[in-house]
């Protein structure tokens, strides 16, 4: 419970036991909802799975950020703390919630969570607020959506996401994600009409995961167009391939499942166009 006046700051996160969970991530709450759920089960913190329940984040994770942007951060294996450049920060709205949500995994034997999470606050005056805008894959009706068939050694998913004038921003960081079927991320934005890499990690490894900051800020104008694209290996020749026999494998929380994705971490030119737009700014 955030009880503070309104600051800025950068989370960070350490796993105490990554053998045992596959990845947290931090939302926030400002309904009062959270603290509802808490009280209505027994013991520290309440069950859920996607979404952490509250009505502006309702059904899976990565739904409650498209819906409405209130992830504050997170970890997956092989993740390190990174800090933001001076006078850019994440916003925590006055009496706050901060709701972490651990994903275990299922096999193991149950044990004390001894997570952490460290909340780093600016020394100065923030100019700008950091907000991770989610590249997915989307169906015709605007739903994340992706399918890797059986046996596939090389199946490529894209996704695209236009930036419609005038959200112009900033790219300040990215973090790309996928899981145990990934063989290959990239993202890329077509800026005035040129092809310029973001990132490409060409040997995906679940285990080695992370968030990169850019020495320069990108500058990406409007009528840019993000790339994404995700490579998978969904057959025997994958030895990290969790599923005997192998199947179709589509879009899911669980680490069986698959996702291509990757938060862009950005600031905005003005963002005074961000209130009250709801969606994904």
């Amino acid at each position: 419970n955030w009880k503070a006046t309104a600051r800025r700051g950068v989370p960070w996160v350490n796993e105490a036991h990554p053998e045992r969970s596959t990845d947290v991530i931090l939302f926030l709450d400002t309904s009062g909802k959270a603290e509802q759920l808490d009280a209505a089960e027994e013991g520290p913190g309440y069950t859920c799975f996607g979404g952490p329940g509250t009505p502006a984040a309702s059904g899976s994770a990565i739904s409650s950020i498209l819906a409405n942007g209130m992830a504050l951060g997170g970890w997956a294996p092989g993740a390190r703390p990174r800090h933001l450049p001076e006078k850019i920060g994440m916003e925590l709205p006055a009496k706050a919630r901060v709701v972490m949500q651990v994903h275990y995994y299922s096999r193991n034997a149950a044990a004390a969570d001894r997570t952490r999470v460290g909340l780093y606050f600016s020394k100065g005056d923030v100019e700008r607020r950091l907000i991770f805008v989610p590249l997915v894959p989307l169906d015709a009706r605007g739903r994340v959506a992706m399918t890797i068939p059986a046996n596939a050694e090389a199946h490529e998913v894209r996704a695209l996401l236009p930036v419609i004038p005038p959200m112009q921003h900033k790219i300040i960081t990215i973090f790309p994600h996928m899981h145990l079927l990934g063989t290959k991320i990239e993202v890329e934005a077509n800026i005035r009409g040129e092809d310029r890499p973001l990132i490409r990690i060409d040997n995906w490894d679940f285990n080695w995961q992370g968030q990169y900051n850019y020495r320069t800020p990108v500058e990406v104008p409007g009528f840019s167009l993000y790339k994404l694209k995700c490579t998978y290996n969904n057959s025997e020749s994958n030895p990290r391939n969790p599923n005997n026999p192998i199947k179709q494998v589509t879009w899911g929380e669980g680490t069986e499942d698959e996702m291509c994705l990757a938060f862009v971490g950005v600031t905005f030119d003005n963002e005074n166009l961000l209130f009250g737009l709801g969606g994904l700014f």
